[in-house]
């Protein structure tokens, strides 16, 4: 909660790459947020499109495109590390967003699911869902769909009561 704070207070400011790697913790075990925007000012907009980086799967689809920066990326980049967290694994957007038709959103989701973590996600398994359900509606492709972080953190604390 404390990291989805963080990216909150600095609502007005983008981030740009919120990945596992940037997220840091002091000697109290609170999350922290680095590289503030040095991503993006290391890398030319130009030269993405042709070689992603490697954390290009924490970047929303228009990331690679668009010259000014905004704050529906950190959403975005929150959603896949948020899914990552949900699921025990690295989330990729292109095949785990991929949902066969006849399959309810619950079963699908606790496929997704490392079976190392299994039986913990059984155990809270409507929180669980409820926060992939919010996780899931980070990573739309289409920024306007994508809630504000003021937003994630209303339906957090929602899920959280």
């Amino acid at each position: 909660m404390l990291l989805i704070s963080n990216v909150r207070r600095n609502q007005e400011k983008v981030h740009g790459n919120i990945k596992p790697n940037n997220i840091l913790f002091d000697s109290d075990f609170e999350p922290m947020i680095a590289d503030t925007g040095l991503d993006r000012l290391m890398t030319p907009a130009h030269s993405l499109i042709a070689c992603p980086t490697s954390s290009s799967q924490h970047h929303p689809p228009e990331w690679s495109t668009s010259e000014k920066p905004n704050p529906k990326w950190d959403v975005y980049s929150f959603g896949v590390v948020f899914l990552e967290l949900l699921i025990g694994r690295v989330f990729l957007v292109d095949r785990d967003l991929v949902r066969d038709s006849e399959v309810d959103e619950k079963t699908w989701f606790l496929r997704l699911v490392d079976g190392t973590i299994s039986s913990d996600v059984a155990r809270h398994e409507d929180e669980v869902v409820a926060c992939f359900r919010l996780s899931y509606s980070c990573v739309s492709s289409l920024p306007q769909k994508r809630p504000s972080m003021k937003e994630v953190v209303q339906v957090l604390e929602k899920i959280s009561v």
